[in-house]
């Protein structure tokens, strides 16, 4: 991860995004601005400075989202209205969850909202995203895609990250920006 860390701060240093994105106004913590991305709402990993981060198993020291456990195929859906900005549908799999950020970052598959205000939800390690396409308009709630263990992961899950800035590098995906990113929890 330190390589993928150097490359996103190349990017910002040079200005040098596919995309960016900075929210506006950041509604308060305890503000239900988004709805569960499952229907399964078991956290398998919080958000933060987690154990499994520091542990650096998975290559990283901050975990910039949270994990929700499920089984493959299980929908994800789009935990508020938006507008898709990006996404990965390439053949992504699971490379056991040790440091190998080959597979867009490390994301595998995943699809990037859009909503109101700039932020930014993104929805990573799917089986396979839903038919949508880059600039398609959703709801919340509406089937966005499945459960799966694509990119850099150790089993099954969702991973659902909050953006309050967010860039896609050159390459196309989505920048790791720990510090660019809310604790989900908070507004669920």
């Amino acid at each position: 991860i330190e390589e993928i860390l150097s490359i996103e701060e190349e990017v910002k240093r040079l200005k040098n995004f596919e995309l960016y994105l900075k929210s506006g106004k950041i509604p308060p913590p305890g503000t239900k601005i988004f709805s569960w991305p499952s229907e399964g709402t078991i956290v398998t990993q919080g958000y933060g400075r987690t154990a499994f981060a520091r542990s650096g198993r998975g290559g990283y020291t901050f975990h910039n989202g949270i994990d929700i456990g499920g089984s493959v195929g299980t929908p994800i859906l789009a935990a508020a209205p938006g507008k898709i900005i990006g996404k990965n549908t390439s053949a992504c799999p699971n490379n056991g969850g040790l440091r190998n950020f080959g597979c867009e970052g490390g994301w595998g598959n995943w699809i990037a909202i859009q909503h109101e205000g700039n932020l930014v939800s993104l929805y990573a390690h799917m089986a396979k995203p839903a038919w949508l396409s880059v600039g398609s308009v959703v709801e919340a709630g509406q089937h966005i895609g499945f459960m799966g263990s694509s990119g850099n992961v150790t089993g099954t899950h969702l991973h659902f990250s909050v953006y309050t800035e967010f860039f896609l590098v050159p390459k196309g995906y989505p920048g790791y920006n720990p510090e660019g990113t809310l604790n989900p929890l908070l507004y669920l």
